[in-house]
């Protein structure tokens, strides 16, 4: 039988998980308003109907129907807008399963986050202390919570960064991981940093700069001194970043060119 001190550490975990549902609620409650109140047509980014539309296209017809340039380009091949396919992903199995509507991006945002504060009470395992001020950080944070209740996909980029970050502190930390006598293990510590460095090439296909995270792997690779590691951890960055240029170039309307030739444009009226 469940000890009563148990059952409330229990409950209190499951309330931090469900952070970014019970903020999200909150956010809304302050307006008089709830969840499915939020209209993206109407928001204030114009992103938010674009990703909507574009994801919209390839579950309908395998792609997105117009163009969704920027600065009013267009892709040499195909109809994707800026950025590409890479930060859709989720969004496209979401509607695959649960089907798509003006709300179907903002629970995605919530299910994505809270995946993300699963990991990490699952991989680092903080206190109760800890996770109350991480909490009530994440429930005051009015631009977290505009970013879940919208169509944009920066939540996604958000609860990645969240789990490379708790890759990164179990990685590099050994006060960390082998406090309380915890037993950290090499195939443990091998499966994180496999998982962190795949959640990395992720977020660098979808935005080049995040390349400047696989400085994480590469730490741990040089610290364990596993030179297979240190040597291909930047090939595969230079490919990541290589691949994406490549992909932008020819199948998304390009958003690094227009701003290169923002002054050029300028000059030309």
């Amino acid at each position: 039988m469940l000890k009563k001190y148990n059952v409330l550490n229990v409950i209190f975990y499951i309330l931090v998980i469900l952070v970014p549902l019970i903020s999200a609620i909150l956010f809304c409650l302050k307006e008089g308003k709830m969840i499915n109140d939020v209209y993206i047509p109407l928001g204030g980014w114009s992103d938010e109907i674009t990703y909507y539309k574009q994801i919209e296209g390839i579950l309908t017809y395998g792609f997105p129907r117009g163009y969704f340039g920027y600065n009013q380009t267009r892709a040499m091949y195909g109809t994707l807008g800026v950025w590409g396919i890479f930060p859709l992903i989720p969004y496209i199995i979401w509607g695959f399963f649960f089907g798509w509507n003006y709300l179907s991006p903002i629970y995605a945002n919530i299910l994505l986050c809270i995946l993300a504060i699963l990991c990490i009470c699952v991989i680092l395992r903080p206190d109760k202390k800890c996770m109350a001020v991480f909490s009530l950080f994440w429930t005051i944070n009015p631009l977290l919570n505009r970013y879940i209740l919208s169509g944009v996909v920066e939540a996604y980029f958000i609860s990645q960064g969240i789990i490379v970050s708790v890759c990164g502190i179990y990685l590099l930390s050994d006060r960390f991981r082998c406090r309380k006598s915890e037993h950290v293990t090499q195939s443990k510590d091998r499966t994180i940093l496999w998982f962190c460095t795949v959640m990395i090439s992720i977020m660098t296909l979808a935005r080049p700069y995040f390349a400047v995270l696989f400085l994480i792997p590469w730490w741990k690779a040089m610290k364990d001194k596993r030179r297979k590691w240190l040597i291909l951890l930047p090939i595969l960055a230079i490919g990541d970043i290589v691949l994406f240029f490549v992909n932008n170039y020819f199948f998304c309307s390009t958003y690094f060119e227009n701003i290169f030739a923002f002054e050029k444009m300028k000059s030309g009226g």
